[in-house]
């Protein structure tokens, strides 16, 4: 995009072809090959561009109107394609993202966020970005927040944008939100911190029981979905979560206990070829404490369907169910 456009007249484009034409998209596929396709024609470095200026114009109903805008847009095609995400972070859009974050933190006030968007009959953040006018300067940054981490979470799937976070300090200014008073937030800052802090970072993922249960229900949720996406995540992309964060024993045991085990046995006998091999591979890891093993083994259609599975088709998918009721069967 050229910088002699009028600001206003590029937000209005970038408003009607990308922003209201996403949701028009078919399927995730679909989505992804646009979103490839927009990192190609370099679309992250031209959009991280309009929110550099931005934020060098005074602060107006144009500003906000551009700032929801852009933020929808980062927030849908990232997570789409792990292309856009590494020219996201290149560009400098995680330094934006943790600004918004640094400067309203984990404060409370979302509640006010879903009242103000419920009487416009809106019921989430992201189909209210774009009606940011409508709100006080201070709401509308509140709900600018939610979606700065969810792109952020977006972002921190991906291994080549590790380093860029690091150097950001990402670990120290996301930890505080796992404590914040809304679950949705505590869950993205779980998962991102699962991919993005290293082994030597003292991070507690556990401090907050009731996160984990969160977690599960938005996994089970998916799974009935027909896309097998709920509030966003996708059933591939929480148990590839679970799995990070299941490192110690605690963490282990708190995944157990908050029902994971009929809901992952439900994801093996139903879901993709993908799902059903990384469920296997989070029972594999949650067995390895014997407390959970013997609930496992409790369960017998889980002990079924394991064994079914050991001669499946797929390679993986086999391989991953044999290993699992190796450990199982070891008590």
């Amino acid at each position: 995009m050229s910088n002699d456009m009028d600001l206003k007249t590029m937000l209005e484009m970038i408003n009607t072809t990308l922003d209201q034409s996403y949701d028009r998209i078919g399927n995730q596929q679909h989505r992804q090959r646009i979103s490839n396709y927009l990192a190609r024609l370099g679309g992250g470095v031209e959009l991280v561009n309009v929110l550099k200026r931005l934020a060098e114009s005074p602060e107006s109903h144009d500003t906000l109107f551009g700032r929801g805008i852009l933020c929808s847009v980062c927030w849908n095609y990232s997570d789409d394609s792990e292309k856009l995400c590494k020219q996201f972070a290149q560009a400098g859009l995680l330094e934006i993202m943790f600004g918004y974050l640094d400067k309203y933190g984990p404060n409370k006030a979302l509640n006010e966020v879903r009242r103000r968007f419920f009487f416009f009959g809106i019921l989430t953040v992201d189909s209210a970005l774009p009606l940011l006018w409508l709100c006080s300067g201070e709401l509308a940054e509140k709900v600018i927040r939610v979606a700065a981490l969810s792109i952020l979470y977006n972002c921190a799937k991906v291994d080549d944008d590790k380093e860029v976070f690091h150097k950001l300090n990402a670990v120290e200014r996301i930890t505080p939100f796992l404590n914040c008073d809304y679950l949705e937030l505590n869950m993205d800052a779980v998962l991102m911190l699962s991919y993005i802090a290293d082994p030597d970072h003292e991070v507690n993922l556990t401090a907050k029981e009731a996160v984990f249960s969160h977690i599960l229900d938005v996994l089970k949720a998916a799974i009935c979905e027909v896309t097998h996406r709920h509030l966003g995540y996708s059933v591939l992309e929480i148990i590839k979560g679970l799995e990070k964060i299941a490192t110690d024993d605690n963490a282990k045991t708190l995944i157990v206990d908050n029902n994971a085990v009929p809901v992952l046995v439900d994801i093996m006998r139903h879901g993709i070829s993908s799902e059903i091999e990384n469920a296997a591979d989070l029972l594999w890891l949650l067995s390895q404490v014997d407390r959970n093993k013997q609930i496992i083994l409790d369960m017998s259609v889980a002990i079924e369907t394991l064994h079914k599975l050991s001669m499946h088709s797929n390679t993986s998918v086999k391989e991953s169910a044999g290993r699992t009721l190796t450990v199982l069967q070891s008590l």
